[in-house]
């Protein structure tokens, strides 16, 4: 990954916003010293990409390998300054939680785990980044 893609001198779905911290108090006593929280960091042979996933950003990106630029991301636009931002009252605009072992599948579509501290199970989700 370039530089030019961590610093969030311009905000946007390109840019990993190395300044985004869980609100407070959703992330509570560890909101600070695990930044991302990362899950899943893989790569797709296919389509050249890296997989990362961040359960404290609420999201996953497809990252290209050759520019090291994000090339689809989902699941919490407040982190590069779209959305509302979730906060201990209400989810804002994120729209995953807890997320884990955030896999690819052949069709390209994603798959990922849902487990929380709040949540009494785990799901698997099947996520289409064509839709």
């Amino acid at each position: 990954m370039t530089l030019n893609n961590l610093f969030p001198e311009k905000r946007g779905p390109k840019k990993l916003n190395i300044n985004y911290a869980l609100p407070r108090p959703t992330g509570g006593l560890y909101w600070n010293f695990d930044w991302t929280h990362g899950k899943t960091v893989g790569y797709i042979p296919k389509t050249d990409q890296v997989i990362f996933c961040s359960r404290n950003f609420g999201e996953f990106s497809l990252i290209s390998h050759k520019t090291g630029e994000i090339e689809y991301r989902w699941g919490n636009p407040s982190t590069y300054g779209g959305g509302k931002a979730p906060s201990f009252y209400n989810e804002g605009d994120q729209q995953i939680y807890g997320q884990h072992h955030v896999t690819s599948l052949e069709n390209g579509n994603i798959m990922y785990d849902v487990m929380g501290s709040s949540l009494p199970l785990t799901l698997a989700i099947i996520y289409s980044c064509l839709s």
